[in-house]
């Protein structure tokens, strides 16, 4: 009778537990915090606040202002986008656990590839090929 008694107040606080606020929520659907990578037509949207259909340094820059919230010219964890898992390894060039203005300021250059200081829908990044997307040829 003993084991009956256990079993039965074990299956009790299953029951509850189960049955609490924490688990009662709705979780988020399954994929990354941010979704899905934007388009490039949803990346310039995104930057271009002139709406001339093309980001300049200076709206990408001033998104850069908008994060550095302490204004000592670097973004860290606790200022970048979703806790700064993704941005911070993806712009954090020296490794220092932090992007600086110059670091975020590569990038811009990086996507400007015919250098005329505008990111155009041209150049503006996607989402990622889907799987087993062979790679663009060479130059």
């Amino acid at each position: 009778m003993k084991f009956h008694g256990l079993l039965a107040g074990g299956l009790l606080l299953a029951a509850l537990a189960l049955s609490s606020p924490a688990f009662a929520q709705n979780a988020p659907p399954p994929g990354p915090p941010s979704g899905p990578p934007p388009s490039g037509a949803g990346f310039i949207k995104k930057f271009d606040t002139n709406g001339d259909g093309k980001i300049s340094l200076d709206e990408y820059l001033a998104d850069f202002a908008k994060m550095d919230a302490s204004h000592d010219g670097l973004v860290d964890a606790a200022e970048a986008p979703q806790g700064g898992g993704d941005f911070i390894g993806s712009f954090d060039a020296n490794g220092d656990g932090k992007v600086s203005k110059d670091e975020f300021l590569a990038d811009f250059r990086q996507m400007d590839k015919n250098s005329d200081g505008f990111v155009e829908l041209s150049e503006a990044p996607g989402p990622p090929p889907p799987p087993g997307t062979p790679p663009p040829p060479g130059p």
